[in-house]
């Protein structure tokens, strides 16, 4: 058995400490309790020279956060608080895993950043999903837990809409890339749709740290 790491996107936090501005990373302590229950090792990124780090991860989570600059789907800013570093880092990351065929999850912002990724847009303002609610696919319906203020609207290129609630897009994936999108918060919920998620997420993680040449290098050493 092999140690197999998940690269999470870092959220950062400022706070002024003896007159100096410290950084800080914020990470929802949900994600870290679902992926070690599946035997899977949180790695937290970190925000300065991240490149370095992406090689050990065998997929990532991009976690949800403030705003997107709308400048990356060119549009005037309406209202977003938005942080240009969260979006470098994200973009990196959706980067590294498209080009290297490594397993992506998206969670609410990560959920929109990727459509953004692949050249889609974003509704700046919806009226917004605050409470939990139905989304649906097909035959399939699930409750789910969104709180977001904004939504996809052009869908990404090589991208599919998958669960909708009405007209809303709440979850998506790459035609042929293991990139998947959902606007809920599946790390918060205990059922058999959030379950699955993570469940079917880390067998493409497993089938890609099998298959690489990373799982032979120092980095992986058996349990």
């Amino acid at each position: 058995m092999i140690n197999i790491f998940i690269g999470i996107s870092p959220r950062i936090n400022e706070r002024i400490i003896d007159g100096k501005t410290k950084k800080f990373i914020n990470i929802n302590n949900d994600y870290l309790e679902k992926l070690t229950k599946l035997n899977l090792i949180p790695f937290i990124l970190p925000y300065n020279n991240i490149e370095k780090y992406l090689s050990l991860c065998s997929g990532f989570i991009i976690t949800g956060g403030e705003d997107i600059n709308p400048i990356r789907y060119n549009e005037d800013n309406i209202n977003s608080n938005y942080d240009d570093t969260i979006d470098e880092i994200d973009f990196k990351i959706i980067d590294y895993a498209y080009k290297n065929k490594i397993p992506l999850l998206g969670i609410c912002r990560g959920h929109q950043i990727i459509n953004v990724y692949f050249h889609g847009t974003l509704i700046q303002d919806y009226i917004g999903h605050y409470n939990k609610h139905f989304v649906n696919y097909k035959n399939r319906t699930f409750l789910v837990n969104s709180s977001h203020h904004q939504v996809i609207n052009k869908i990404g290129k090589n991208i599919i809409p998958l669960f909708k609630c009405n007209d809303v897009i709440e979850s998506i994936i790459h035609q042929d890339k293991y990139i998947i999108g959902v606007q809920w918060h599946p790390e918060r919920m205990d059922d058999i749709s959030s379950n699955f998620i993570f469940s079917y997420f880390k067998k493409e993680v497993l089938k890609y740290a099998q298959t690489s040449k990373r799982n032979k290098n120092i980095w992986w050493k058996d349990c």
